[in-house]
């Protein structure tokens, strides 16, 4: 990763409502254990009943969500633009995929590894208070 992906990557986090009780030292942390990953346009990047295990920030590109409503059916649910990350869910819950995430464009997401991710959580009650404050607010969005 590149100073500039760094810096980015830091603005990113210190805007999130998220990572907002994060030290700039955890947030260096953090990035620090994070990769980079391109994907072509129409990839699936994660599969709805899937177990989880990594967590993802978009850098450049868009992604759409979908879940499955019937037997054959999936309906589109959302689209996530730079900034915006997923999966974080499945990692802290322990539970499959709620989603699928496909590229709509040719996309580069930072990841971090499910190992990496709960070191921090254990770690930082902040970051354990701002994972259980967003599964809240996720919990009301698909409820």
């Amino acid at each position: 990763m590149n100073p500039s992906d760094t810096e980015w990557l830091l603005r990113v986090f210190k805007k999130s409502n998220f990572f907002s009780g994060f030290s700039d030292t955890e947030l260096g942390e953090l990035i620090d254990h994070m990769e980079r990953a391109n994907y072509a346009k129409g990839e699936t990047i994660i599969t709805e009943g899937d177990q989880g295990e990594w967590f993802f920030v978009v850098y450049k590109g868009t992604v759409s969500v979908s879940v499955k409503k019937w037997m054959f059916r999936t309906e589109k649910v959302g689209t996530l633009h730079p900034e915006d990350f997923f999966g974080e869910m499945a990692l802290v819950s322990n539970r499959p995929r709620a989603a699928t995430i496909v590229a709509e464009e040719d996309t580069v997401c930072f990841m971090l590894f499910k190992s990496s991710f709960q070191n921090l959580v254990e770690k930082s009650e902040s970051f354990k208070q701002g994972i259980e404050n967003l599964i809240k607010e996720r919990s009301k969005q698909s409820g």
